[in-house]
């Protein structure tokens, strides 16, 4: 999965692909690059990119009581 930017200087160098990278070259696991993202971000930058991807509280199902 590559990520493309057509913003800053060298639009080659893109930090999200070198994570990527590092993790399909075997330099780091998936679980270690996600444990380093999540620590690295704010608790918010988490809230937000849980419930841009519809993972958050609001999209859980909702079980009403059979009575």
């Amino acid at each position: 999965m590559k990520f493309t930017s057509q913003w800053g200087p060298r639009p080659t160098s893109n930090s999200r692909d070198k994570a990527l990278e590092l993790v399909d070259e075997g330099m780091v696991s998936a679980e270690d690059m996600l444990t380093m993202a999540l620590k690295y971000m704010s608790t918010d930058d988490v809230s937000d990119m849980l419930d841009c991807n519809e993972l958050s509280e609001r999209f859980e199902p909702e079980f009403e009581d059979a009575d």
